[in-house]
């Protein structure tokens, strides 16, 4: 998945302290990528953020670089980038300013209201959802019908860790791209713990929905 952005001219390029890293290996995860900056002595690693589109993988990074000082050096350390044997690409940019501030979706009232006004899109680092303490958290289920609510994905999950606020469950309907041709429903489910995520992967991914079996559950993680 190519994410375009324009190249930088020398001017900006002084001032960006942020790298975009694409072409990467599927199921890079952040851990996998900073050994393999660390092994090229790239300096002044601050964070490292996968980028999402639609809540599915784009095989890319945004990497957040200590001080736009530290560019230039890191830039020569991986003219041949290399992670598990394939040639990723780097390239520093200006990240979109909803990348780094995504304050429509912080907290399950904002999380609701975004899913309630179609502007939950899953796109940017960690999907959209703010780092990765939220996001180690959150599972992403699809198969369920075009016309499900929320109730039915809460019934599912009956037994499982999911996260509360105030009495209501965090499980969030995801808006449909426009123009879409599916009679499928993907829901956003923010879980307990990072444990209970994964439980939820291992047990329920490619399951018969019970009233519907025509219907099979997806579950997708968040890393």
């Amino acid at each position: 998945m190519n994410l375009n952005f324009r190249p930088l001219n020398a001017s900006l390029r002084k001032k960006t302290q942020h790298l975009l890293i694409q072409y990467l290996p599927p199921f890079t995860t952040p851990q996998d990528l900073k050994y393999a900056l660390v092994k090229h002595n790239v300096p002044g690693i601050k964070n490292i953020a996968p980028i999402y589109k639609r809540f599915r993988p784009a095989d890319a990074a945004l990497v957040t670089l200590a001080s736009p000082n530290h560019l230039q050096e890191a830039m020569q350390r991986l003219r041949r980038f290399e992670i598990t044997g394939l040639e990723a690409s780097p390239e520093p940019i200006i990240p979109p300013e909803e990348w780094l501030v995504v304050k429509r979706n912080r907290g399950h009232q904002g999380r609701k209201e975004a899913s309630e006004r179609g502007i939950m899109d899953g796109t940017g680092p960690w999907a959209g959802l703010g780092g990765s303490k939220l996001a180690e958290k959150a599972v992403v289920l699809t198969g369920f019908p075009g016309t499900a609510p929320v109730a039915m994905v809460e019934e599912f999950l009956e037994g499982y860790g999911v996260s509360e606020s105030k009495g209501e469950k965090m499980v969030y309907k995801i808006p449909l791209p426009p123009h879409a041709n599916t009679i499928f429903s993907k829901f956003l489910v923010v879980m307990n713990t990072g444990e209970d995520a994964q439980q939820v992967f291992r047990e329920l991914n490619q399951k018969q929905l019970p009233s519907r079996k025509q219907h099979l559950i997806q579950a997708q993680l968040i890393y």
